[in-house]
C-alpha cells in the first residue's frame, strides 16, 4: 500500500474528529464513563460514527484525546454540538479546564503504513473493554489483574505459543526496569508482590470469568479482522510483529490506568514473566525436552 493511499494528517473537517479535554486524572475515569462513551454509543447508533478511541497523555498538563472516526463529514456541525452540550456542565463545574480540537497525526511510523487502519481498529476495541473494566473496577489491584488476564488472552489470539509470551514480556518488562533503574530493593519488592497475589494471579489466569469472557468475546468480535492482518505480517519476520503487539500492549496499559501508567504497565509485566517463566520451567521438567516450542 502506498503512502499516498493512506492520509496522515487529518484536520478538523475531515473524517477524523480529535478532541482533547483537559482535566485532573482522578476526574479522567468519570468523564470518560459518564460522557465520552454515552456520546460514542449515540454517534455509532445513529451512524455518525464507524469507530472511536481514547488515550491518556500529558503535555505536561493530564489530558485525554478522543477521536472520532467519521462515517460522513456532513453530520460535523451536529457533533460538535452534541460533544458541547454534554460536556458543558463539567466545564463550569471545573472538572474541565480546556477542551481543544486539533489535527490528528497518525503514527505511522510506529504502527506501519499498512496495519495504521487495523490499529485504530485494535484501539476502538480496546477502549470499549478497558471502559467496561474501569466501570466494574475502581480498585487498582482489580485492574491490573484483569490487565494481565486481557494481555494473556490477547496474546493468544495472536497465536503467541508460551515460549513466545515469555520472551515478549521478559523483552518488555527489562526495558521498563532499564527506564525506572531497577536495583535490588525493586525487584524483591517486585519478587514479594508476585508472591503474596501469585494465587489470584493464577486463579485469575488459569480460570475461566463469566463477566470477563463476556467482554473479550465483544473485543474478538471487534477485533477479530484486524488481528488476521496484523498476524500476516509475521511473513516479514516476527520481529515485526513485536514491535506492533509491544505498542498495543502499551496503548491497552495507558488506557486501563488513571495515573502512573508507565509505572503501572512495569509490574503488570514483571508480574506476568514470573508466571510465564515459572509455567515455561513446569512444562519443560514435566516434558524433558527444552528444545520444544510449547502451546498453551
Amino acid at each position: 500500500m502506498s503512502e499516498n493511499k493512506v492520509n496522515r494528517n487529518y484536520y478538523f473537517g475531515s473524517e477524523w474528529l480529535y478532541y482533547k479535554i483537559y482535566l485532573g486524572e482522578d476526574t479522567s475515569d468519570k468523564v470518560l464513563l459518564e460522557v465520552i462513551k454515552p456520546i460514542a454509543d449515540i454517534f455509532l447508533k445513529k451512524g455518525y460514527i464507524s469507530k472511536w478511541f481514547y488515550i491518556r497523555y500529558y503535555d505536561p498538563d493530564s489530558h485525554i484525546r478522543i477521536r472520532f472516526n467519521l462515517t460522513t463529514t456532513n453530520n460535523i456541525s451536529e457533533i460538535a454540538k452534541i460533544i458541547h452540550e454534554k460536556l458543558k456542565y463539567y466545564v463550569s463545574n471545573h472538572f474541565i479546564h480546556k477542551i481543544q480540537i486539533d489535527t490528528y497525526k497518525r503514527e505511522i511510523e510506529r504502527y506501519g503504513l499498512e496495519t495504521i487502519e487495523d490499529c485504530e481498529t485494535l484501539f476502538y476495541a480496546n477502549s470499549k473493554f478497558n471502559l467496561s473494566l474501569i466501570k466494574k473496577f475502581s480498585n487498582t489491584d482489580q485492574r491490573w489483574l484483569f490487565g494481565m488476564k486481557f494481555i494473556d488472552e490477547f496474546l493468544n489470539d495472536c497465536e503467541y505459543n508460551l515460549k513466545e509470551k515469555r520472551e515478549l514480556i521478559e523483552i518488555l518488562k527489562n526495558g521498563f526496569a532499564s527506564e525506572f533503574q531497577t536495583n535490588k530493593n525493586i525487584n524483591q519488592s517486585l519478587s514479594q508482590k508476585y508472591r503474596t497475589n501469585k494465587e489470584q494471579i493464577f486463579l485469575c489466569l488459569e480460570n475461566r470469568d463469566v463477566f470477563f469472557d463476556k467482554l473479550f468475546k465483544e473485543h474478538r468480535k471487534n477485533s477479530q479482522n484486524a488481528v488476521i492482518k496484523i498476524k500476516e505480517k509475521e511473513k516479514d519476520g516476527r520481529r515485526r510483529v513485536d514491535y506492533l503487539i509491544d505498542s498495543l500492549l502499551h496503548m491497552h496499559c495507558n488506557r486501563l490506568f488513571k495515573n502512573k501508567q508507565r509505572l503501572h504497565e512495569w509490574v503488570i509485566y514483571d508480574l506476568l514473566y514470573r508466571y510465564y517463566d515459572g509455567k515455561y520451567s513446569r512444562t519443560k521438567y514435566e516434558t524433558g525436552d527444552s528444545r520444544k516450542s510449547f502451546k498453551e
